[in-house]
Parts: C-alpha cells; sequence; structure tokens
C-alpha cells in the first residue's frame, strides 16, 4: 500500500446560535495532517505498479551435446567405421579373416557389431520392347544375404579406436565372382555399428566389393 501525506489549514469555526450573535468564539483548530492512501493492484506475483521488484538472478541452463547426438542419430555419424581386407581374393571354401575398424567421433554405446554379406547377380544390357520402345533394363537378384556377429555389447568414449576380427564363412553351394557379357555375380561386405536406437541410422561402412574365387 503506497501513502501520501497532505498538510491541509482548516477554516475556523463560529461558535454561537447564529452568525448574528454578539459575542463570538473562534475556535482555532491547529493546522491537520491528511494522509491518503491508495492500494496497488496485486498482479500475479504479488504487485503491480510503480513499486520496484526485486531482480531476478536468470541463469541459462545449456544442455550439452543434445544437437550433437540428434545429429548422430539421424546422419550415423557417432563413428567411422571402415573395413580392412587384406587380400584381393578369397576363396570360396575357406573361412577368411577380415578388420572392422572403428573411430568414435563422439561417445557411443552400441548394441553389437556386426558384418553383413551380399552376393548377388546381375544381367544388364536386357532389352525388353514394347509397342512404342525398346529401352535397356538392369536386373539385380539377391542370392546369398547374411549376417555374421564381430562384436558384442560395448562403448568407446569420443576419439577412441577400436579393432575387431570377423571370421567369414560362405555358404558352399554359391557361386563364385564372375564377369560374363551379360550376367555377372558379385560379393560385397558392409560392416554395421549397431548402437540401438530405434528410428536411428547406424554408423557403417558402404558396400565394399570383395573378389570370391572358385
Amino acid at each position: 500500500m503506497a501513502c501520501q501525506t497532505i498538510s491541509a489549514v482548516l477554516t475556523p469555526r463560529i461558535q454561537g446560535s447564529s452568525v448574528f450573535s454578539k459575542r463570538q468564539h473562534v475556535n482555532k483548530s491547529p493546522t491537520k495532517l491528511i494522509v491518503r492512501c491508495t492500494s496497488l493492484e496485486q498482479g500475479a506475483d504479488g504487485f503491480s505498479g510503480k513499486r520496484p521488484q526485486p531482480r531476478l538472478n536468470t541463469r541459462v541452463v545449456k544442455v550439452k551435446g543434445i544437437g550433437e547426438r540428434l545429429k548422430n542419430f539421424v546422419t550415423g555419424g557417432a563413428a567411422d567405421v571402415s573395413l580392412i581386407i587384406s587380400e584381393p581374393a578369397y576363396d570360396l571354401r575357406e573361412p577368411f579373416d577380415v578388420t572392422v575398424a572403428v573411430e568414435a567421433n563422439s561417445d557411443i554405446e552400441f548394441s553389437r557389431v556386426y558384418l553383413e554379406v551380399f552376393c548377388f547377380e546381375k544381367i544388364t544390357n536386357f532389352s525388353v520392347s514394347t509397342t512404342e520402345l525398346t529401352e535397356t533394363v538392369t536386373d539385380y537378384e539377391t542370392v546369398v544375404s547374411m549376417q555374421i556377429p564381430v562384436a558384442e555389447p560395448g562403448e568407446l568414449q569420443a576419439g577412441e579406436n577400436a579393432e575387431y576380427q570377423a571370421q567369414v564363412a560362405l555358404p558352399s553351394e554359391a557361386s563364385p565372382s564372375f564377369q560374363g557379357r551379360y550376367i555377372s555375380c558379385e560379393w560385397s561386405l558392409k560392416a554395421v555399428v549397431d548402437t540401438g536406437l530405434k528410428g536411428g541410422v547406424n554408423p557403417s561402412t558402404p558396400r565394399t566389393d570383395i573378389t570370391i574365387k572358385g
């Protein structure tokens, strides 16, 4: 509540039965103080108006790494993954080893590391004729698609490197690599670090071509 003090002088009051009385007594009243108070409307913070409000210390809390984790979730950039293949060609009926190298760009937890093995036959320059035109079609048929476990659940700190060995055993009934005039058989490997985040992109290598001998 805000108050304001006002000084006022009261007019002398004439005592008697009428203003024509012969004896008049003048009551000289002293100066009277009038205190006028106005109340402040109460707002959401308890007061409003011109009353000074206490200054609040505002602290902005920044959650570190949320933007980076979101980017890695969308792009798979939490780690760089590469395949180390030591031989130019491998025998179809002999197991062989490859190395999966992982370099963490940020702290990363993973549920597993695995290797994908693909074999597909490709038919090229296959002409399809219609009444209006003739077009060339390239057709693919997947012959082998398999996963090979490489590493169990683990974690890496930002900047940390790790290498994991994987042994690859191919189906003996599969075809070796070959390149014909119209038909070819191609093999490839892909290493994946599974972060276990549903809907996210896992760090991985592109498909890497390998040569398989018969």
